[in-house]
């Protein structure tokens, strides 16, 4: 009668990549949608608690841009999709650049 052989924990030999977090896309209403080749597209949003708008000029060329509606503040000219908006700001990066915005103006006012 042979017996099994004992079990050991041993480290891995190579480190495990660590999963993928998901970031946050921040849930929008879309408020412009006019038809394209492939069905309607989006050309403007809002974010459900009203804060952000996101929207681009009417040709397929042109980026999004992200303005914070209270103060009508643009923190971001430059995005190439709804989605990457609604990550801009679900992950709080709009909110951060709309600080360093706001310091900044502040700075510069001062002096």
């Amino acid at each position: 009668m042979t017996s099994a052989p004992a079990f050991t924990l041993a480290a891995p030999s190579a480190p495990r990549p660590l999963p993928r977090t998901k970031s946050p896309l921040a849930p929008v209403v879309k408020t412009v949608v006019l038809p394209g080749p492939r069905g309607p597209q989006a050309w403007a949003a809002e974010t459900l608690d009203g804060e952000w708008l996101m929207r681009r000029a009417e040709d397929v060329t042109t980026s999004w841009e992200v303005v914070h509606k209270p103060t009508k503040a643009v923190v971001a000219d430059f995005l190439s999709s709804l989605r990457q908006c609604r990550l801009y700001v679900g992950s709080g990066e709009a909110a951060a650049d709309l600080k360093q915005l706001q310091s900044e103006k502040t700075e510069n006012a001062g002096g």
